[in-house]
Parts: C-alpha cells; sequence; structure tokens
C-alpha cells in the first residue's frame, strides 16, 4: 500500500541532536508525523527492529560504529525501509562507498528544504512506496 507523509515512518539517526531537530522539523511541515530519534548506531539499530520504519536518515560519521558500517545491519533489519545517508562529506568516495553498501539516496549538510524533500519524495517514489499527491495538490518545484 502506498504512503503518504502521515502514514510514513520515520527513523533519524544521527549523533547531532540540532541535525535531527533540523530534520524532523523539515519533515513536520511537509505532513510527516511519526518520528523515532536516536543519537547512535546501536539505539538506532534496535529502534529500527521495534518501530520498523519506512525511511530512515542515517549519519555517516557518528562516534562508534559509522553509518556507512551500520549500512548492512540495518538493511537486514528493515529490509522495506528506504535508507538515506546524511553528511557533511560531499566526497565522491564516500558517496559511491553509500550507495554502492546499498543507501537509496544522499542528504549533503548544510540542509536545503526543498532539496532534502526532494530526495525523500524520489527515494521513496523509486521504491514504489509513495502514493501519487491528491488532485488539486500543488507541484514541488
Amino acid at each position: 500500500m502506498p504512503l503518504t507523509p502521515e502514514t510514513t515512518k520515520v527513523l533519524l539517526i544521527d549523533d547531532h541532536q540540532l541535525t535531527r531537530s533540523l530534520l524532523r522539523g523539515l519533515l513536520k511541515n511537509e505532513g510527516y508525523h511519526q518520528f523515532r530519534e536516536a543519537a547512535d548506531a546501536p539505539s538506532g539499530l534496535k529502534i529500527a527492529t521495534h518501530f520498523s520504519p519506512d525511511l530512515v536518515c542515517l549519519d555517516v560519521q557518528m562516534p562508534g560504529k559509522t553509518g556507512l558500517d551500520m549500512l548492512a545491519e540495518l538493511r537486514e533489519a528493515v529490509p522495506h525501509a528506504v535508507i538515506l545517508m546524511v553528511t557533511a562529506q560531499n566526497d565522491r568516495d564516500t558517496v559511491v562507498a553509500c550507495i554502492n553498501a546499498g543507501a537509496h539516496g544522499y542528504i549533503v549538510k548544510p540542509f536545503n528544504a526543498l532539496t532534502i524533500i526532494k530526495v525523500i519524495e524520489g527515494a521513496l517514489a523509486k521504491r514504489g512506496l509513495l502514493a501519487a499527491p491528491a488532485a488539486g495538490a500543488p507541484a514541488r518545484k
């Protein structure tokens, strides 16, 4: 069954509270309301197992286990989830490593609200998870 922002379960895994708060605020403005958050990889994996998110925004660089190190475990725990990597690193090697490890996309800090929403909606749509916009809904630019 296709998801809408209201029905999409979102897990934010980032060691920076400000980053989680910014992402949550941007997504709330777009109608997303079901959130869980974690500040590290072990907590994120535990929450993912119980919450079964549809969308995971995963920081690449965290203390202890990195997001890239955690990606395979997360994909095994919640294989249906769309996983987007979040980082300030915009180098080609990091992007390629994340995509090759199974990430569905990439969000670069500092955040641009429209870009983030387009990346999230594009990744969900590519997996066939996003419902079509309601008739008469304004198109994104």
